[in-house]
Parts: C-alpha cells; structure tokens; sequence
C-alpha cells in the first residue's frame, strides 16, 4: 500500500478558542508544517487550515466572519494559489452577506 500524504489540511467545527503548537504537532506530528486558524465562537465554529512547509509556502492568511482565507503557491510546481475554508452560517440573511463578501474577494 502507499502511503499519501497531504499538503494543506482544513477542519471545520473545531470548537478551539485557542490553537497550538501542542495542537499542531498532535494532529501532524511533525516540525515542518504551519497553521492558520479562526477560533469558534460559543459553541460552534473554529476553522483550521495545516500545511506542510516543505511542499507549501504560505503569503497570507486573512480570517473573516466565517471564513478562513490562505494564499501562497505550492514550491515544487511554483503555482500560486488561494484556499477557502468557509464555514457557512445557518441564517439566510448571513449566508446572502457571506456570498456577497466572497464574490467580492473572488473578483478582486
């Protein structure tokens, strides 16, 4: 069997206010690999996105209501790329809002 290994990780529904270095090495095991992350609010939420260094560089990292924004390119290909994690809200009126605000990032 062979074995795969990712290069970028995203959770939802963490339900983390804080996120670590103990936390990080727990999941991954291992030193060459980062981490954003938007923590929960109450009881719901949290948004995690882990890469590993060695295959992906990160430039930015934007959190925003219900998203999670990396940007950066991946080093072996040097291709640039933008990840989304968007965890979505329940209520319509929020979802419409969070549409809006990620069609506004898309076109930029």
């Amino acid at each position: 069997m062979v074995e795969k290994n990712p290069f970028i990780l995203c959770l939802q529904e963490r339900k983390l206010v804080v996120c670590d270095d103990y936390l990080r090495n727990s999941l991954w095991g291992d030193l060459s690999h980062a981490f954003s992350y938007r923590p929960s609010v109450g009881a719901s939420g949290g948004i995690l996105i882990m890469w590993d260094t060695l295959e992906v560089e990160v430039w930015s990292s934007v959190s925003r209501d219900h998203m999670l924004q990396i940007q950066g390119h991946f080093v072996r290909r040097n291709e640039e790329f933008y990840l989304f994690n968007i965890y979505a809200p329940c209520d319509p009126r929020e979802k419409q809002v969070l549409s809006a605000s990620l069609s506004l990032r898309l076109q930029a």
